[in-house]
């Protein structure tokens, strides 16, 4: 039986032993938290976003409003997640050390800046970009997008252009107030539908 190259045999080898990280996801908020409720302005229960949302469009971030944060919150954090993908998680934008007396950010505001004109921090994303980056699931597939804003009990600190897992682990356990809007999204020839469900916390 003729044997392989060692070399070969060495590349083999390495390939087998690497293997990624699985994706971060966001904190999952204890049941005792205060509930904040966040809305798109411009999205209604059963709402067909436009395109410039998306990945097919201008990329550019919705306006996104919150209410109901404690008063106690030393900062607060905003994430668009994918829970559908194929690591159950994939963040599509991530917003931290918000100050606590911000309830909004406006159109647009997701552009790749490290320090927003509100103080808060913006994270690289899962696609190793800084700010927004808008739904984009594979041709034919529906995927649920949650945009979600955590009132935390800290400043993070975390330095500019960290990856998002310092960030999120960063916010385990100092959730003390959570919201989440939930949109569905769906690529079909080259025109794409987000229908939006608001959800309440779950216990």
């Amino acid at each position: 039986m003729r044997s392989l190259p060692l070399a070969v045999l060495f590349i083999a080898t390495a390939l087998a032993g690497c293997s990624s990280d699985p994706e971060p996801a966001p904190p999952v908020p204890p049941p005792e938290v205060a509930e904040i409720t966040v809305e798109i302005p411009t999205m209604t229960n059963g709402s067909i976003i436009r395109p410039r949302y998306t990945c097919d469009g201008i990329n550019l971030s919705p306006e996104v409003t919150w209410s109901g944060v404690p008063e106690n919150a030393v900062t607060q954090a905003l994430i668009l997640n994918d829970p559908d993908a194929p690591d159950g998680a994939y963040i599509h934008w991530l917003v931290y050390d918000i100050p606590p007396d911000v309830r909004g950010f406006g159109e647009g505001f997701g552009k790749p800046f490290e320090t927003t004109d509100s103080g808060a921090y913006q994270s690289l994303n899962s696609a190793g970009d800084l700010g927004y980056s808008g739904p984009c699931p594979p041709d034919g597939e529906t995927h649920i997008y949650e945009i979600s804003v955590y009132a935390l009990d800290r400043a993070l600190e975390v330095p500019p252009l960290t990856g998002r897992a310092e960030v999120l682990a960063g916010m385990e356990g100092g959730v003390i107030g959570y919201g989440v809007t939930a949109a569905g999204y769906r690529r079909i020839a080259r025109f794409e539908e987000i229908i939006v469900f608001h959800l309440t916390p779950t216990p």
